[in-house]
């Protein structure tokens, strides 16, 4: 890690230190007003103007470093700062023209006078789930001209942190085909979001639907073309950024898991010592190296078209499954402690797998992946 990154990392390490850390199972319950403070302090950081520092991928990297430092004290906060991450995408790949750049100068207002300027996505659909994602084309929210701008109407699954967002962003069809990303305003006349779902992990950063009726946006504030109209490249900035939250997991647990083997006396020597547990760990030890090598080339490459998407989805497919390993060891490490919220591990069992099933979507990912490989070969 350069010096930059190291600099970012240390930052997000004290900010983890002194506010997360210290409140650990306050962090484990839904809590709006608490996540907007804590969004507040984050701006306070100078976080949410890093998602467009450039578009060369040095900014993901930065954004993925900070992310993954946050992640090992509340993987929720965490998973809200990657969203923003995804949100930023159409915006940042469309800087220069002036919708973009009126959005780029209102995030860093707001964050500049210590407000949340928090960005969410909102192109989470059915068919998603089912593994057909944004190039099967089949999105019901759909975006009308009307006027000297757009009408915004559908509904939109598992939105992260709709009411705590500065601005939600949407992608949607157009009229004449296509799709374009529509940024809103957050609590835009026609918003209405639904009561967060019930989650087994990640309980501080909500997921809620919502439904966009007749949602007026500015002609200037629609994206479409160019790079944009590969959803990959969108997805990718956000990727790498998904790959850090895991990561930060993975790294949390196993760290609990060697502290707790080298502290307990068992079976005639200390947990560390018995090969079966030092081979569970070394194995799990592996799996973060080699999923943070591949995330970490997700976050250099997401401004190239060829490779860039490609490595990104796979590192944060990699990094889910290397949480899940890691969570799921420390809880064998443990033994019947593991199960207590007395420590830690099984709280980011919890959360490691909530964020694979429901953020990362590993299977609709993959499959998302493997499908346009075949695509290049036919």
């Amino acid at each position: 890690m350069d010096e930059e990154l190291s600099g970012i990392a240390a930052l997000a390490g004290n900010f983890r230190d002194r506010e997360l850390r210290t409140r650990w199972e306050e962090l484990d319950a839904p809590s709006g007003e608490m996540l907007g403070a804590l969004l507040g302090r984050v701006a306070a950081l100078g976080f949410f103007s890093l998602a467009f520092d450039d578009g060369a991928g040095g900014g993901i990297s930065a954004c993925a470093a900070f992310i993954g430092e946050i992640s090992r004290g509340c993987p929720a906060l965490a998973a809200a700062l990657a969203s923003h991450v995804a949100a930023a995408a159409p915006t940042a790949l469309s800087r220069g023209t002036r919708g973009a750049d009126e959005v780029i100068a209102g995030v860093r207002a707001r964050e500049a006078s210590g407000e949340p300027a928090l960005m969410t996505p909102a192109w989470m659909e059915e068919d998603v789930f089912a593994g057909g994602g944004l190039a099967a084309g089949r999105m019901e929210t759909a975006l009308r001209e009307s006027g000297d701008g757009f009408s915004l109407s559908g509904r939109k699954l598992f939105v992260p942190a709709a009411e705590q967002a500065a601005y939600i962003v949407v992608a949607a069809s157009l009229d004449g085909g296509g799709t374009a990303w529509a940024v809103v305003p957050g609590g835009a006349p026609g918003v209405t979001a639904e009561r967060a779902r019930e989650m087994m992990g990640l309980r501080l950063c909500p997921f809620s639907d919502v439904e966009f009726d007749g949602v007026k946006v500015p002609r200037g504030w629609v994206f479409a073309g160019g790079a944009l109209d590969d959803p990959a490249l969108v997805f990718s900035r956000s990727d790498a950024c998904l790959g850090a939250v895991a990561l930060g997991m993975a790294e949390e647990a196993l760290d609990a898991a060697l502290k707790y083997s080298v502290s307990r006396y068992q079976g005639g020597g200390m947990i560390c010592d018995h090969d079966a547990v030092r081979e569970m760990l070394a194995g799990t030890a592996l799996g973060i190296e080699a999923s943070g090598a591949l995330a970490a080339a997700g976050a250099k490459t997401t401004a190239e078209p060829r490779t860039g998407g490609s490595t990104a989805v796979l590192g944060a497919v990699a990094a889910a499954d290397a949480a899940v390993r890691a969570a799921l060891d420390a809880v064998q490490t443990l033994g019947g402690y593991g199960y207590m919220r007395d420590y830690r591990v099984e709280r980011i069992l919890r959360d490691a797998k909530t964020f694979q099933n429901t953020v990362v979507l590993p299977r609709a990912r993959t499959m998302e992946h493997v499908r346009r490989l075949i695509q290049k070969m036919r």
